[in-house]
């Protein structure tokens, strides 16, 4: 069975013109040292099993982070708008996986300072998904 993170990043990356703007620049758990922007980080914000009185059952629910980062607030704001209008609502085969749906929960934009004198800065749209799954089939 296809591991949902690799569903996921094939599944963006394959987006043409997602990739004009960030080119393959999509990552997990961590923004890797001199990363240019922009980029995306996915991280997992939780992935509590459900469970019945036969045990855990294999319908999934996670909820991924996914963070932009980019050098203008404009640039940030593209990609997340980008992001959006692939992953906002989805249901449906994902490179093999069926996704039930997928759930935008949250979203927020800030900036992330760069430099210990905050005069570089970089601006950021964290964006939360839930995304409803069957593990197995």
């Amino acid at each position: 069975m296809p591991d949902i993170d690799e569903v996921l990043k094939t599944h963006i990356l394959k987006q043409t013109d997602f990739t004009a703007l960030i080119g393959r620049r999509f990552y997990f758990d961590e923004l890797p040292k001199d990363t240019k922007y922009p980029a995306v980080v996915c991280i997992e914000i939780s992935d509590v099993a459900n469970h019945s009185h036969d045990g855990e059952s294999d319908h999934a629910q996670p909820v991924k982070q996914f963070s932009v980062y980019a050098d203008t607030k404009k640039q940030a704001e593209n990609v997340a708008r980008k992001l959006k209008s692939i992953l906002s609502d989805y249901c449906g085969d994902m490179e093999g996986l069926f996704i039930q749906y997928i759930t935008k929960l949250n979203e927020i934009s800030g900036k992330w300072n760069v430099s210990s004198d905050g005069l570089l800065q970089k601006h950021t749209v964290d964006i939360e998904y839930q995304i409803d799954y069957t593990r197995s089939e």
